[in-house]
């Protein structure tokens, strides 16, 4: 009649649903009764919003999901209406963020994950247009509680790592703790044991900075739960005693009878069936007050196994047979389940077989029922799972065969580039050549035009000096041959001269 570490805890969060039901059913009968009055404007917008969540806690879906819609409608009006700047319109936009995170909880809260998806992104890209720092964080905390459940870890952890950042650089102790809580359930659930009682220590952390009694509590009971899954009951026992007192101090009903019911279990563990009895008893009262109708179910089957080991048949019994008809009535299958093989126990330890094989039949088939919901639930997972990896797989590779890509076209630029260097260069260098035969071209042709001038000055000296010979001997001869009346006319000009 043991549970496992996982049912405990989801348990626990079940149980606290049930008790904030009526203060919550308050709440929005106040709410309700002042939006009849209400005024268009952001006071009725924030109470459009307050009731949703009301009604959202308290699983009256339908009717959040349509007050989310008013709101987000009245906030678009007001969006509209109001001057830039303005205390209503900053009071309008942040009240958009709030209901399409509420229709993002709605959703959430029915597993329908795509849409719950759709409205948080919606939001937190809003808040971060307006700087909602803190309600950027908490939508974070969603969006990872929804990867949680569809059993993306490494999406999950990596939003709640980033609403982690956000309230350590905003200094805000509460969120802090909120997402180091997060941050530990992600690891329970893998059974990394270590990282979430780590996790859940730092949250501890920071509820004893804030002196908060119920954060303080839940933490104690986290770790109990680590401490009872790694089957150190020592451990766990001191812890959930602890949270006890603080549960006590705080008249937080819910974790009295949370704390009641895992001290019991420890009991129960380690064969000290009356004192695991007892605390089942106490959490049974507590639950009997509350009308916790699937808390009394589980007390029942908690109280009928410990009567059982100690032979108490009659009362052991009586539990058994009340909490099958709870969980009939409630529609509880794994209470069903625990119930049957109760009795099926009680039956063969009291060497009535057939009673036993009867309930044993039962036993069996809502084992297997449960086990087929669970499968059916495993199977929609490993899905989850495998398209998260076949398209992280699918990224991948995309970003490779684009890295591929990349390097192909650096390469064939860098080719490119070579090729207009070596293709400059090489033009350079024939520019170079050409420029140098035409220099040296033009040099000869200088020195042949040089060589032809000094030719030319020569022939012609020569020619000159043989023309002036030519002269010469032709004065010489007329000098020898010269008339008489020359002769006169020069010895005339002579004697002029003298």
């Amino acid at each position: 009649m043991k549970a496992s570490g996982t049912k405990c805890f989801l348990f626990f969060f079940l149980l606290h649903s049930t008790f904030i039901s009526f203060s919550q059913n308050r709440k929005a009968d106040s709410l309700l009764r002042f939006l009849k009055t209400a005024k268009e404007d952001t006071n009725k917008l924030i109470s459009l919003n307050l009731l949703t969540d009301q009604l959202r806690k308290t699983s009256n879906f339908d009717t959040a999901l349509a007050y989310a819609q008013q709101a987000k409608d009245l906030a678009e009006k007001l969006i509209t209406s109001s001057g830039e700047g303005t205390a209503p319109l900053r009071s309008a936009k942040k009240g958009i963020t709030d209901a399409y995170n509420n229709m993002g909880l709605i959703y959430a809260d029915r597993a329908n994950y795509p849409e719950a998806l759709k409205n948080y992104s919606i939001a937190l890209r809003m808040r971060e247009d307006i700087g909602f720092r803190k309600g950027v964080a908490g939508t974070h905390i969603h969006i990872g509680t929804v990867y949680w459940n569809q059993g993306n870890y490494p999406f999950a952890l990596k939003s709640f790592f980033a609403a982690l950042k956000i309230f350590e650089e905003t200094g805000n102790k509460k969120g802090i703790a909120d997402a180091y809580t997060s941050l530990g359930n992600i690891y329970a659930n893998q059974e990394n044991y270590p990282e979430a009682l780590k996790n859940y220590s730092a949250a501890l952390k920071m509820q004893e900075i804030t002196k908060s009694k119920k954060g303080k509590a839940w933490s104690h009971n986290n770790i109990g739960l680590v401490y009872w899954n790694q089957r150190n009951f020592a451990g766990a026992l001191k812890n959930y005693s602890v949270a006890l007192k603080l549960f006590e101090d705080a008249g937080d009903k819910n974790g009295i009878a949370a704390s009641y019911s895992n001290i019991g279990l420890i009991y129960f563990d380690t064969g000290d069936y009356a004192g695991a009895l007892k605390n089942y008893l106490a959490a049974l009262e507590i639950q009997k007050k509350a009308g916790n109708m699937l808390g009394i179910a589980y007390s029942y089957t908690n109280a009928g196994g410990a009567e059982l080991k100690l032979n108490n048949i009659k009362a052991a019994k009586n539990y058994f047979k009340s909490a099958l008809l709870l969980a009939a009535e409630i529609g509880s299958k794994e209470i069903i389940k625990d119930s049957y093989q109760g009795l099926t126990e009680l039956y063969s330890a009291t060497g009535k077989y057939k009673e036993a094989l009867e309930n044993n039949k039962l036993y069996i088939a809502y084992r297997d029922s449960v086990l087929n919901e669970e499968n059916t639930k495993k199977t929609i997972q490993s899905q989850m799972q495998y398209d998260f990896d076949k398209r992280s797989a699918a990224d991948s590779i995309k970003n490779s065969e684009a890295k591929k890509f990349e390097e192909i076209k650096h390469q064939q630029e860098i080719a490119r580039q070579k090729t207009f260097t070596y293709g400059g260069i090489a033009g350079f260098l024939i520019m170079i050549v050409v420029a140098g035969i035409s220099y040296f071209a033009f040099r000869n042709k200088k020195k042949a035009n040089a060589e032809i001038t000094r030719q030319k000055h020569l022939v012609e000296e020569k020619q000159k000096e043989i023309l002036d010979s030519i002269y010469y001997a032709r004065r010489i001869q007329r000098a020898l041959l010269a008339p008489e009346f020359y002769i006169n006319r020069e010895l005339k000009r002579l004697n002029r001269n003298t």
